[in-house]
């Protein structure tokens, strides 16, 4: 039986860069101004429920703290 680990690199933002992130990605105004939601959920992302930011396709896409959406990220 092979007791490999897939492992996957992940790279971690911390909350008080978010705003240079935003800012250097062009997204700093559509977040301020709840343009920006969950992609799994919907719901608008904010700093009080941000889950995670990832990409798909070239694309930076959003999820919030819900479990339940965290846990899509893995699909």
């Amino acid at each position: 039986m092979n007791n490999m680990i897939n492992r996957k690199e992940i790279e971690a933002l911390h909350k008080h860069d978010l705003d240079d992130f935003l800012e250097k990605m062009s997204l700093a105004s559509d977040f301020n101004n709840n343009k920006i939601h969950c992609t799994f959920c919907t719901e608008t992302i904010n700093k009080n429920n941000i889950g995670a930011i990832y990409t798909k396709n070239g694309e930076i896409l959003f999820s919030c703290s819900k479990l339940e959406c965290l846990n899509n990220l893995n699909n």
